[in-house]
């Protein structure tokens, strides 16, 4: 079949959800084996403006051929369950603020190394070279996460994401 303007919709409505991302292409490349295997994990597609990043949720990874690939629910409003720390900003490479999370704050794609191993999510928009961190959605409510909703101290909670 020849394509033109008239036959070339490669996905509409609800359809377009899942997409094939090759791991070079990913923000996190080191996601694959044992965080994979425990959990869904998020992640960042690299873009040429950091910030701008098109982010989702990895489903599953699998090869094409012999390049790695994982399948990521790049779905606007989709809801899933991520570790996020609760860091808003960095001193000197370090992190040296934080705040509670609450229901509506804002959740970022952070690159920090200073993140524990298998976070890639804060409340923080830069990362600690002061690089604009892309939003990845909005800490929400569904009865089963324990937020650091009392104290401003370094800490990472399991705390439902929508993702934008």
């Amino acid at each position: 079949m020849v394509r033109n303007a008239n036959n070339y919709e490669i996905s509409s409505d609800d359809q377009g959800n899942h997409w094939i991302v090759p791991v070079a292409r990913l923000e996190n490349a080191a996601i694959l084996g044992p965080v994979l295997a425990a959990d869904h994990a998020p992640t960042a597609v690299l873009s040429l403006l950091p910030g701008t990043q098109q982010i989702g949720t990895i489903l599953s990874s699998e090869n094409i051929g012999i390049v790695p690939t994982v399948v990521v629910d790049m779905h606007h409003n989709q809801v899933f369950k991520h570790w996020v720390r609760n860091v808003t900003a960095y001193a000197g490479n370090v992190e040296n603020a934080f705040a509670v999370i609450n229901i509506g704050d804002s959740i970022y794609y952070d690159r920090s190394i200073t993140m524990p191993a298998g976070v890639y999510l804060s409340t923080a928009p830069t990362d600690r070279l002061g690089v604009a961190n892309p939003l990845f959605g909005y800490a929400m409510f569904t009865y089963t996460e324990t937020m650091p909703t009392t104290i401003a101290t370094a800490n990472t909670a399991a705390i439902a994401v929508q993702q934008v």
